[in-house]
């Protein structure tokens, strides 16, 4: 044996060489798979935090009372609340809301119409843990102003990373015309 493996070492080391060489491929190509596997799971961390830490953004109605003296309640009121839930910063964001919601002020004798500022305007940035608020009016008014007082809407933001997001809402007055106003008789016109 050791005498065939002499005189034909130059075949054995080939051999050698290509058992080493078809290892060394099967090593690269595993490697590069599992390289591939790290990467698609550092993807999704990064993907998850960035979920986890993103700004929210919710529109919210309040009713309460107001109006009322000494110890009655008052006239049913509605404010709308524009609030970042998120765990970060919200930028330009732009509420659009169909049929444009709206309040009736008189000032001077002169009705006009007021529509939330948020809702008019882009707003710059809202911070974490932030509420934007504005009244809509007595909410006898709205349903006197529209026909069904159901109102579809979206909140576009983006994030600091310029990552663009847009949340839908719908507020059904239709449904809350039997609700009971938010009343806290120590604290008149509570919001």
């Amino acid at each position: 044996m050791i005498s065939w493996a002499n005189s034909n070492s130059g075949f054995l080391l080939v051999v050698l060489t290509m058992v080493y060489t078809i290892t060394t491929i099967i090593i690269l190509l595993v490697t590069n798979k599992s390289n591939q596997l790290a990467r698609q799971s550092l993807a999704q961390a990064v993907d998850l935090e960035r979920s986890r830490v993103r700004p929210y953004l919710s529109m919210t109605i309040k009713i309460v009372t107001k109006g009322g003296k000494n110890e009655e309640p008052g006239l049913p009121y509605a404010y709308l609340f524009l609030t970042n839930h998120g765990l970060s910063q919200a930028y330009d964001v732009k509420v659009e809301i169909t049929p444009l919601i709206y309040s009736e002020v008189s000032i001077k004798g002169n009705k006009i119409k007021k529509v939330p500022y948020f809702i008019e305007n882009i707003t710059s940035n809202i911070a974490p843990g932030v509420t934007i608020t504005d009244s809509i009016g007595f909410t006898a008014n709205i349903y006197e102003r529209y026909e069904k007082p159901l109102f579809n809407g979206t909140i576009a933001y983006s994030d600091a990373a310029g990552i663009k997001y847009l949340d839908k809402f719908f507020i059904d007055f239709i449904a809350m015309s039997n609700a009971t106003p938010f009343y806290d008789k120590n604290e008149k016109n509570m919001i």
